[in-house]
């Protein structure tokens, strides 16, 4: 008797097992398969905003943007290094004509060592806008942190201006001081802090600006694009005039 309940209870066991792997397989394929429909959901919202902006896109992966866009240190990070869901053109902020390429960019990170190694993938989304002139100071902008201010005892104080709380909430280094205090004046200050202001990198005549995330929509990326136009619109006349007449 006892002999028979145990194979009973293990025979159960044994369906329970089989009916726990079989929901659990099931439950895979659905996720994967909702993943799937969302990424490809994305990817067709991509393309539609694209085409309405007069931008071309191209959702394979472009391994060679690292070495185009070198300047930017968000590019060179880890490794497999790759750009996709790619919209590239040209666009008009400020009245000015400008190329842009945004989209999608991941790279590998690997941590520890021999059978503890572990690698992740860390991808993010950007915006690049080709600046109207060839000579631009190179400008850093975004978010203050602690490590920023630990990093000011090594010499590598960021730039600080009148406004106590603009210096406070941002961190602004520039191989330019007296550019940046024209280009970052009450007005500008006003703007950034009152709106999303992104990480900004600019570097050989392209400004670089990304919000840290992965998996943007269309209308973050015209978000972006918007506060770009407000951004360049604030750059002072005798400024731009000055890097028209190739003075700077």
């Amino acid at each position: 008797m006892t002999d028979l309940v145990t194979g009973l209870m293990g025979s159960a066991f044994a369906v329970f097992g089989c009916l726990l792997f079989v929901v659990l397989i099931a439950a895979i394929a659905i996720l994967a398969s909702i993943q799937i429909k969302n990424r490809e959901r994305r990817i067709q919202d991509l393309k539609n905003y694209a085409f309405e902006q007069g931008l071309q896109f191209d959702a394979a992966g472009d391994y060679g943007h690292d070495e185009r866009h070198f300047q930017f240190e968000i590019f060179q990070m880890g490794s497999k290094r790759r750009a996709f869901n790619t919209m590239y053109g040209l666009m008009k902020f400020a009245e000015r004509d400008c190329g842009v390429v945004m989209g999608d960019f991941s790279y590998e990170t690997t941590t520890g060592t021999g059978k503890k190694k572990r690698k992740t993938t860390r991808t993010f989304s950007y915006v690049i806008v080709g600046l109207p002139w060839d000579h631009v100071p190179e400008v850093v902008i975004r978010p203050e942190n602690i490590f920023d201010r630990f990093a000011g005892f090594l010499g590598f104080d960021d730039i600080d201006f009148e406004s106590s709380e603009f210096s406070r909430r941002f961190m602004v280094k520039s191989t330019d001081r007296k550019f940046t205090y024209k280009m970052i004046h009450p007005q500008m200050m006003e703007y950034m802090l009152q709106t999303k202001t992104p990480v900004i990198d600019m570097e050989r005549a392209k400004i670089c600006m990304t919000h840290g995330r992965y998996f943007v929509g269309s209308a973050d990326f015209a978000e972006v694009l918007n506060w770009f136009d407000g951004f360049m619109s604030r750059w002072p006349k005798h400024l731009t005039k000055d890097l028209d007449e190739g003075l700077l």
